[in-house]
Parts: structure tokens; C-alpha cells; sequence
């Protein structure tokens, strides 16, 4: 499981160029891998996906959205239970990118 930021720094953000570029490379190098890897993900619980969680309440966000009501934001505990369901025996994706 990657982790992956919002589109509009993957697309292109002032001054966040070098973290949307490190953020698209993950995107592509994953995307890769899964399809090198599909004939271990047809045998059982071989996965690669990338999570883009979305606006979280972290050290990070707040640095870089200092003006922003952290309350507004979900925290990370709010958001694990869609990393779990990735790493579940049972997740059906394989090769993707899941919104939060």
C-alpha cells in the first residue's frame, strides 16, 4: 500500500513541485508494478494499490495550511479503515489508486 496526495499536487501546485513529482513517480512506479505482478495477484493475495487519503489532520497539512481549522479535517484514525480494507485478504483491487 502507497501513499499517494491530492490532484492537485500530483497536477501541479506552486512551490510543491518537487512532492507532486515524487507523488506522481509513486503513482506510475505502483501502477507498474501491479501489471508486472498481475499473474501473482490471479494466484492469491499478492496486491499493489495506492491510497490518496485526502485531507488529514497532520503536522504536514497544518504546515502547509496554517489558516485551516485543523478540527475541520478527519484524523488519521477516522481514515485507517480504508488502509485495513487494502490490506485485507478480501480487497479486490489490484493496480489502483483509491480515493479517501
Amino acid at each position: 500500500i502507497l501513499v499517494s496526495s491530492g490532484k492537485n499536487i500530483v497536477d501541479g501546485r506552486g512551490y510543491w513541485g518537487a512532492y507532486g513529482a515524487s507523488k506522481s513517480a509513486l503513482e506510475t512506479l505502483a501502477k507498474s508494478y501491479a501489471e508486472e505482478n498481475k499473474d501473482k495477484n490471479k494466484q492469491g493475495n499478492f496486491r499493489v494499490n495506492t491510497i490518496d487519503p485526502g485531507r488529514v489532520r497532520t503536522d504536514m497539512r497544518a504546515a502547509a495550511k496554517p489558516g485551516e481549522d485543523p478540527m475541520s479535517l478527519p484524523a488519521p484514525d477516522d481514515i485507517m479503515q480504508n488502509f485495513l480494507e487494502l490490506a485485507s485478504d478480501d480487497c479486490p483491487h489490484h493496480g489502483d489508486i483509491i480515493k479517501v
